[in-house]
């Protein structure tokens, strides 16, 4: 079921453009990818992230603007996850923990990146 909402979500910004009036964007692009990641043990206080090469993604300029959406394979057991484009083709993602120390288990991140212009 996940998958079908998600693919119909996704024919959805494809289907027409959208404008985000207040910013003077518009979403021409929406990139899509996985990786497997099996993130370290993540210490109270800190980070892991791990990198994820999407080909066609441009580098971020001042004229661009990217929306990462990071979709974890489970439970992030209080951790936050959250994704930037780092340069061309990449995007890193990162969990954070703000409590105890937190040992996931390894499984496949889905990223959407939605560029603006």
């Amino acid at each position: 079921m996940k998958k079908i909402l998600s693919f119909l979500l996704l024919l959805i910004f494809l289907s027409f453009p959208i404008y985000a009036d207040e910013l003077g964007l518009r979403v021409d692009k929406i990139y899509t990818g996985s990786v497997y990641w099996n993130p370290a043990s993540v210490a109270a206080n800190s980070n892991a992230s791990t990198t994820l090469e999407i080909v066609g993604l441009e580098p971020p300029a001042t004229t661009t603007a990217f929306n990462v959406w990071v979709f974890p394979p489970y439970t992030l057991e209080g951790l936050t996850a959250s994704g930037y484009v780092s340069s061309a083709n990449t995007v890193t993602i990162m969990v954070h923990s703000t409590g105890a120390i937190v040992d996931l288990s390894g499984g496949t991140w889905k990223i959407w990146v939605i560029r603006a212009r």
